[in-house]
């Protein structure tokens, strides 16, 4: 992306919204639930063009509570279609037991994950 391209983006999210960061908890709550079904953080990085560390970084809430608004476009972009698609790959049992662990929801449980308030159905707390 060109800088002047770059930089009319720029202007147009802080005269649209003021910010160029939004709320992490969609975000964070798409990474999980694509973990619950087997995706690797690797595998999302990958297919996002986000590096791997952020996107471990975003699930387990390190980065705080806001993520940048092209991250969270990306991850929505990406968690849509795939969103019900289990990973039958060499470490998605793997992954999915982390998760398990670590109690991340998976895409069923949620009626609507950007809605802070909203709490997952059907996962033991």
């Amino acid at each position: 992306m060109s800088t002047a391209v770059y930089q009319a983006q720029y202007r147009k999210d802080r005269i649209l919204t003021g910010y160029r960061r939004v709320d992490a908890t969609g975000t964070r709550r798409r990474i999980q639930a694509l973990m619950a079904i087997g995706w690797t953080a690797r595998q999302i990085a990958t297919a996002t063009g986000l590096n791997n560390q952020i996107i471990t970084l975003i699930s387990s809430g390190q980065t705080g509570d806001r993520v940048y608004r092209s991250t969270a476009l990306r991850i929505a972009l990406f968690y849509e279609p795939v969103s019900m698609r289990v990973q039958v790959a060499h470490t998605a049992a793997w992954m999915r037991a982390y998760a398990r662990r670590r109690g991340y929801a998976p895409p069923v449980a949620w009626d609507n994950i950007d809605d802070v308030t909203e709490q997952p159905k059907g996962v033991a707390a």
